[in-house]
């Protein structure tokens, strides 16, 4: 198959690459997510084999319009998948498949040549942090672990509550404090608070049984947060959810949905459907620059800064429409009777936002991805142009 640029492929050596149709048709010949063993021809030539034989593929048919695939180096790191990291420095890691093998320094062999054939390779932290609680979906006696079906966002150590509505998991206790061991993203053990051996469990499930996460004095944890460092994405800003349908469970997210965003700090955010900053208060009406967005009885939250402080405080209520950039605020659903606002600095707007969307999960078992919205559907936009020479 004759490339229509240089591969950068270098000329000597064994090179195992990733196929993948990226949009459209596959190449005939080709199965996209398999590997091949690619063979240098020349600079814009080249050769896949199946790993392992000597027949090259027999390519046939001719990529359509709209037809986009990629080869990808494979670096003996799987896509989408768990791996245990060892810091060597701030510029270098090491991978493992297990938390044992961390401790017995058995690390993935990453073979990369010197090319990289343009693929951008990344890592990312556990993303998700759900809410506290966590019902268990199965129950494995063999090794003793505990399976949530869309994921878990504990980690080793962190002290839970055990609940059982029916007869409790042998060897647990209902009403009992324990601690996580960390399986993978979905799976889990228990062993004594303090204690290093794991529990040996019993028994199966009977009604709902759960453990709830107790948050460390010394820890801030942040319910339905997402791990985002990124400093571009701001509080108020729109963002674009994608994810890759194929390999990646729900997490309580909607593919190809645009949220706004909460920014509770500087390493996590949380998602909304609608926010608005206000422009000013007055009185018992809370006005916005723009349209809110917001319909009459809608259930918001209202974030204010009380005078004389620096800390935001959050009030439950429901929206009273009274234009499109004017809404009051009642204490209950279906009310009219508006609130009184209490104080708040002007120096440090309101603003007005939906209830936080409840998030599932851990967000590890696929392709999960956020973007920021410049331009979204229904913006009103201006075109303008430079004069330039001909």
């Amino acid at each position: 198959h004759e490339l229509l640029a240089a591969h950068s492929v270098p000329s000597s050596g064994t090179l195992t690459v990733r196929y993948v149709a990226t949009k459209g048709a596959a190449i005939g010949g080709l199965v996209s997510g398999q590997s091949y063993t690619l063979h240098y021809l020349d600079a814009a030539r080249i050769q896949l084999y199946p790993v392992g034989t000597t027949t090259p593929v027999a390519i046939s048919g001719t990529p359509g319009v709209n037809d986009v695939s990629v080869l990808q180096q494979n670096i003996n790191i799987a896509p989408d998948t768990v791996y245990y990291a060892q810091v060597d420095s701030n510029q270098t890691i090491r991978l493992a498949t297990s938390p044992a093998n961390v401790a017995a320094g058995t690390f993935v062999t990453v073979a990369a040549l010197e090319s990289a054939l343009g693929t951008t390779h990344g890592l990312f932290t556990p993303s998700v942090t759900t809410d506290f609680t966590s019902t268990i979906d199965t129950l494995t006696t063999g090794d003793d672990s505990l399976t949530f079906t869309k994921g878990h966002s504990f980690s080793t150590g962190d002290k839970v509550l055990y609940t059982a509505s029916g007869t409790a998991i042998g060897s647990l206790t209902n009403g009992s404090y324990y601690e996580v061991v960390v399986i993978d993203p979905t799976t889990i053990q228990l062993r004594a608070v303090g204690g290093s051996s794991i529990i040996d469990l019993s028994g199966s499930l009977s009604g709902t049984n759960q453990l709830t996460y107790q948050v460390p004095l010394s820890k801030t944890v942040y319910p339905n947060a997402i791990r985002f460092d990124d400093a571009r994405v701001i509080q108020g800003d729109r963002v674009l959810y994608s994810k890759d349908p194929s390999t990646a469970s729900s997490i309580g997210l909607v593919d190809g949905t645009i949220y706004r965003v909460v920014r509770p700090s500087s390493t996590h955010i949380q998602l909304v459907e609608k926010y608005a900053d206000a422009s000013s208060v007055s009185g018992n009406a809370i006005l916005f620059a723009n349209p809110h967005g917001f319909v009459n009885g809608e259930k918001v939250v209202y974030s204010y800064v009380p005078s004389g402080t620096f800390g935001r405080v959050l009030v439950d209520a429901y929206a009273i429409v009274d234009s499109s950039t004017q809404i009051r605020l009642s204490a209950t659903s279906g009310s009219s009777t508006a609130m009184t606002l209490p104080t708040s600095r002007i120096d440090m707007l309101p603003y007005v936002r939906t209830p936080l969307i409840s998030l599932v999960g851990s967000g590890l078992d696929g392709s999960h991805s956020i973007t920021k919205m410049t331009i979204a559907n229904n913006d009103p936009v201006k075109y303008t142009s430079v004069p330039g020479c001909v």
